[in-house]
Order: structure tokens, then C-alpha cells, then sequence
């Protein structure tokens, strides 16, 4: 049986990719301009770029041009690979409401982007297409999850799977963590104190939620976007047609990266000092050494988990692909090592960590079988 249901998920900041071919700039257009760099030593300028043409025919060069608001913002650069520009509409679930609490359901998701498309054309940036059908950039998807204790209690339980701090006070409200790589992976999952990241936002506290954890799955690429909820277009349209796959697509994010050793939490943590003897005596069979019981769980309590992955690659004995393996394996298992000591460790109210994790299994988690 389900222990529980799941928040809703819905969006959070989206952003769009807008042709300029599909927009008419009035001469009234007020955007702020980044200029080019200058050497002070030569007085040469960078390269600038024409970036628009206003209905004038006048034609605005710089770096960048910007419309920042604070219920959204609009950037034209160059897109070197057309030789032409773009745009880059981006706004959150904040825009044009009192608070940026709920994510977007789908009918507040197309009411946002009509009174942002509206807004635009006021100030003289007009879209000839509606903002659902531009392709979509970004994607954020998130819920909010209310915990019985303080979301800092919970720490322990997102460094041991692999989640770094954040201490930005207006992203994460400085108590924040973040998993994955928005370079590399071009997506994110970050979790931080939704009641934190308001209070410095300047929200009152009337508005603010206490002990809510705020679970964002951030989709930084169109074709990430397409791909995590099986859309054949990467556009808030196609998104509607398939909304029920946002829950399915958070949800998996979830398992996958907080969950992953799940089977671990059943597990003893047996603290058997006797196996760094073992480990000791094995100095020619290190990676045999490690897996004396109880070992691996020794070394990430005494020495932390970074400093036990960076001890198991100085045990290499040579670069073979076996070792290779090897040390993968071991680093995999190490992971697994920190969440079964995380959860026989207490939190700072007192309560088990294992007590915690279960919570964080039956709220995050929709499909969870008891």
C-alpha cells in the first residue's frame, strides 16, 4: 500500500528562446546595453554586435541588451551561429503574483506567460507567436514538501548522497543543497528551505512556510527537457498535452539521486576498528583490505567522506582497467558507506536519521510501497 501521495509538482522558472524574426521592437524600447570592454593600455574596444533593429530602422549594437524586472527578464545577444541575434525570455512562478510559493499548475503556467507576453508589448518588445509555442530553454519542475522538523536536520542526508552546500541567500536562502552539474550534465536538482530563500527574498512572515522543503528538478537544455518527459517539442504546449509526466519525471529524479542506495538503510553500520587492523596487515591487497566488515563504514566516520574517496585512489596499484574498475566500485560503495553512517547518527532534535530518511522516502517519493 502507499504510504502517502506526493506534493503536486509543478513549474517553477522557465525560459524561452525567442527569434527575433518573431518580434517587432518599437523605437520606444528601453532595454539596458552592455558595451564592450576596453583595453586600457591600447584603448581598443571589443567587438560589438548589432543585436536589433527598432521600428525606426534604428539598429542597437553593444554586448548585450537587457530588460530585467522583477517579474521577468528578456536578454538579446548574439547567436554567432546564425551571425544574427536571440532572445532569451525568462521568468518564475513569482511572476505577476504575491508570492513565489507554489509552483505553477498548468492553467497558472498559460496565465503567467499571456500577462508576461502582454507586459512585454507594452513596453514595446511585441511577440508575433504566443510565448506556449517558443522552445523551450529551461524547465524547472518542483513541489513543496512539508517536514516534521527543520530542513538543516536533513543536511547529513544530502551530503552523504552527494549533494554539495549552497550558501546563496536569495537562491537557496543559504541553507541549500544542489546535485548535478549545470555545466556539464546541463541539469540540477536543488533542495533548499523554501521558508529561508522567502525570508531573504524579503517576504513577510505571514507568507512564509516553516520546516517546507523546496525540491527543484532544473532542465537547462531543450533537448533534456524533451527527453526527461517525453515530449516530441521542447514548448509549454507540448508540455500541457503531457503534464502528468512532470510528477513521474521529479519523482525519478529523486530516487536516482537521493534514493540510489536506498538498500543501504537496512543495513547494520558496524564501527569494527578491527578491520583497519585487517586493512593494515593488507597493504599489498588494498581494495581486499577494504572490504573487511565494517571497514568502509571506519573510514567515512573518521575521515569523512571526501577525504576516504581521495584514500582509495592513493591505494591504486597500477592504472589497469581492472583497477579502474576497482576503484570505481569502491568510490560507488563508499557512497553507499556515508548514507549507512548518516542514518545511525541523530539529528539535531534528537531524532533518528533513519527515523528521517524514511519521512523524506514517503513524502518525496509518490509510488513508495510500504
Amino acid at each position: 500500500m502507499k504510504t502517502s501521495s506526493a506534493a503536486p509538482v509543478g513549474l517553477d522558472k522557465l525560459a524561452f528562446l525567442v527569434s527575433l524574426s518573431d518580434a517587432v521592437v518599437s523605437s520606444d524600447f528601453k532595454t539596458s546595453l552592455r558595451l564592450p570592454d576596453v583595453n586600457s593600455a591600447t584603448g581598443e574596444a571589443a567587438q560589438t554586435w548589432p543585436l536589433y533593429t527598432d521600428s525606426a530602422g534604428r539598429v542597437v549594437s553593444g554586448v548585450r541588451a537587457y530588460l530585467n524586472l522583477p517579474d521577468y527578464q528578456l536578454t538579446i545577444a548574439p547567436d554567432r551561429r546564425s551571425f544574427g541575434s536571440v532572445a532569451v525570455l525568462q521568468f518564475s512562478a513569482g511572476c505577476n503574483s504575491e508570492t513565489n510559493l507554489q509552483p505553477l499548475g498548468c492553467d497558472a503556467a498559460f496565465d503567467a506567460v499571456s500577462w508576461v507576453r502582454s507586459d512585454l508589448a507594452s513596453r514595446g518588445f511585441k511577440l508575433l507567436r504566443p510565448v506556449e509555442s517558443l522552445q523551450l530553454v529551461r524547465l524547472d519542475l518542483a513541489s513543496n514538501v512539508a517536514l516534521n522538523e527543520p530542513i538543516a536536520n536533513y543536511a547529513s542526508l544530502f551530503v552523504s548522497a552527494g549533494a554539495s552546500a549552497r550558501q546563496s541567500k536569495t537562491d537557496f536562502g543559504g541553507t541549500g543543497f544542489l546535485v548535478g552539474n549545470k555545466k556539464r550534465d546541463r541539469w540540477e536538482l536543488a533542495l533548499y528551505d523554501k521558508g529561508a530563500q522567502m525570508r531573504e527574498l524579503g517576504y513577510p512572515s505571514d507568507l512564509r512556510p516553516v520546516n517546507t522543503l523546496r525540491p527543484e528538478l532544473r532542465l537547462l537544455k531543450s533537448r533534456l527537457i524533451r527527453e526527461r518527459l517525453g515530449l516530441g517539442e521542447s514548448s509549454l504546449s507540448a508540455v500541457r498535452e503531457n503534464w502528468d509526466a512532470l510528477a513521474s519525471a521529479h519523482s525519478l529524479a529523486l530516487q536516482q539521486q537521493l534514493f540510489r542506495h536506498g538498500s543501504e538503510a537496512d543495513k547494520p553500520c558496524p564501527f569494527n576498528h578491527a578491520a583497519l587492523v585487517v586493512a593494515a596487515m593488507s597493504a599489498a591487497r588494498p581494495f581486499g583490505a577494504l572490504k573487511a566488515d565494517g571497514y568502509l563504514c571506519v573510514l567515512v566516520r573518521d575521515l569523512g567522506l571526501a577525504a576516504a574517496k581521495q584514500l582509495v585512489h592513493s591505494l591504486a596499484v597500477g592504472d589497469s582497467e581492472t583497477d579502474k574498475r576497482q576503484r570505481v566500485r569502491m568510490v560507488k560503495e563508499l557512497d553507499a558507506a556515508a548514507l549507512r553512517v548518516s542514518l545511525w547518527e541523530s539529528s539535531p532534535a534528537g531524532s533518528p536519521m533513519l527515523r528521517l530518511y524514511r519521512e523524506l522516502e514517503s513524502k518525496l517519493l509518490p509510488d513508495l510501497v510500504a
